[in-house]
């Protein structure tokens, strides 16, 4: 599943509500200052404590079914470095991370996977190629991934091709209206006609069922703070 949109369109809130229907849930927030961490913790997610991925079993099931992976630059390493070297700093400690937070998943199976900043896990951490063999594989695992992102164009064009699920808000960028042509299922001239008329203010979206070829044109509600 994929869920497109600029920031404050409502993507978290339609990731946590449907990852809901899944009994394992695995969410990997990658930001330094992640408001997806305080939602999912609010849901009862437990918050895995620094960087090794961990999940304690028992009787052959997860002590903690959904789970919180925030992987990050620790603050002593931050404070250490040159403001101009950070950056890099943290693509290098997050990528192996990230993407062994996908092969937890691909050698578990039965987890949904919730990747957050999918524009930055594809181009900027370089997972693009871990991504789409999710797309591709994870569903003989009874696996799942959902992956969230704002720009359609940095993303691979699996990401649009190959979940059976897609949500996409506005977009009046060139790129990413282009980018909707990989769109499986459906009028790929009637999703980019769609998608450019939808109202962001009131976080209205376009639902894409790739399998039924349907799509539907909905609201996700607002944050409530």
């Amino acid at each position: 599943m994929a869920i497109i949109g600029p920031t404050g369109t409502g993507k978290t809130h339609i990731a946590l509500a449907v990852a809901e229907i899944r009994s394992y849930v695995m969410v990997v927030a990658c930001k330094p200052k992640d408001s997806l961490v305080d939602d999912a913790v609010a849901r009862g997610y437990y918050r895995i404590p620094g960087n090794q991925l961990e999940i304690p079993y028992v009787d052959n099931r997860p002590m903690h079914p959904k789970v919180v992976y925030w992987p990050m630059l620790p603050a002593s390493v931050r404070q250490k470095l040159p403001k101009h070297k950070i950056l890099g700093a943290e693509k290098a400690i997050q990528g192996p991370l990230v993407g062994g937070a996908i092969g937890y998943v691909r050698n578990a199976g039965n987890w949904c996977l919730v990747i957050d900043e999918g524009t930055w896990v594809c181009r900027d951490l370089k997972l693009q190629r871990d991504i789409d063999s999710a797309l591709f594989q994870f569903r003989s695992l009874n696996a799942s991934i959902i992956i969230l992102g704002q720009r359609p164009a940095w993303m691979g064009r699996y990401v649009l091709s190959q979940p059976t699920h897609l949500f996409l808000f506005n977009t009046n960028d060139r790129d990413d209206r282009k980018a909707l042509g990989d769109v499986s299922g459906v009028d790929s001239r009637a999703v980019e006609t769609v998608v450019q008329q939808l109202d962001q203010k009131r976080h209205e979206f376009l639902y894409i069922d790739t399998r039924e070829r349907k799509m539907y044109r909905s609201i996700a509600p607002a944050r409530v703070s």
